[in-house]
């Protein structure tokens, strides 16, 4: 996905520059929502795994190159903010490590705001490593995973150590379902 693409999607706005300049629920939920419906978007993408090897394998200037094609489809990601900030610490580059950290504890935010985990205000993600970073991000341990595919809007639930359960909002995947699959 390209950048022009995202920006088509958005209406040629700056959806991301405006949530970085407040990260809040809405903001996020403004950007979700042109990610999840440009062209190209792949909600069970494997490109996270793949940085996830390069930074096991510490291959740092890999883990930045291949962060930067990731783009703009996972600009919302903790995870992948993450992985960038690691390699920049690794490769000294401290001012690029503290703006990815910057967009780690944003992304997380924006997360955390666009509903409360419960089944009829889900949190909204763009791709499922979403939900683990926010699970984590609020100190639970999983215990079990389901997928309640047959309402709508189509849910992950985490059972927790504390006897929460956790919703997540995975309409992402129909989305991309439908635009690969036409009828």
């Amino acid at each position: 996905m390209s950048e022009k693409s995202l920006s088509e999607s958005a209406g040629k706005t700056d959806l991301f520059s405006e949530f970085l300049e407040n990260p809040a629920g809405d903001k996020f939920k403004a950007l979700r929502e042109a990610l999840i419906h440009a062209p190209g978007f792949d909600f069970q993408s494997t490109a996270l795994a793949e940085l996830e090897t390069l930074a096991d394998e510490e291959y740092w200037e890999r883990v930045l190159d291949w962060g930067a094609t990731m783009m703009p489809e996972w600009i919302a990601s903790p995870s992948v903010h993450q992985y960038l900030a690691d390699a920049a610490l690794e490769l000294d580059d401290d001012a690029r490590a503290a703006q990815e950290e910057y967009l780690v504890n944003a992304s997380l935010r924006g997360l955390s705001q666009t509903g409360d985990g419960s089944p009829e205000q889900p949190y909204l993600i763009v791709h499922p490593a979403d939900a683990y970073d926010l699970l984590e991000s609020m100190g639970k341990e999983v215990e079990e995973q389901a997928r309640l595919t047959t309402r709508i809007p189509a849910l992950d639930v985490f059972r927790c150590s504390d006897g929460s359960a956790v919703h997540f909002d995975i309409s992402a995947a129909r989305i991309e379902g439908a635009a690969a699959n036409p009828k």
